[in-house]
C-alpha cells in the first residue's frame, strides 16, 4: 500500500529545506521521493526489491506536472481555510 504524498509532505516539511537531501532506505513505491521533488528537496531512495524500484522509477517518470506548484497551492488553500496541510 502507497502511504500519502501529503503524510510525506508533511513530515519533510517539519525535517527539511528547500534543497536539503533527504535518504529514504525503504523507498517502496517512491512516494517519499515524489514529495521531496515536489518540495525543491533532492531525494535518494534504496530499495532491495526490484519490482518497488521499477515501480518508483515509473511513478517519477510519469510526473509531467509542476508538482512544487501544485502543493504550495494546496497547502496555501488549507492555510486560508483553516486546516492543517
Amino acid at each position: 500500500m502507497q502511504k500519502p504524498v501529503e503524510l510525506m509532505s508533511l513530515a519533510l516539511r517539519a525535517s527539511s529545506d528547500v534543497g536539503h537531501v533527504v535518504l529514504d532506505p525503504f523507498a517502496g513505491s517512491g512516494t517519499t521521493l515524489i514529495a521531496a521533488r515536489a518540495m525543491g528537496r533532492k531525494a535518494i531512495g534504496i530499495e532491495i526489491d526490484e519490482r518497488f524500484c521499477e515501480a518508483a522509477a515509473l511513478r517519477l517518470s510519469q510526473q509531467t506536472l509542476d508538482m512544487a506548484q501544485d502543493l504550495d497551492e494546496r497547502e496555501a488553500d488549507a492555510k486560508d481555510q483553516g486546516r492543517l496541510f
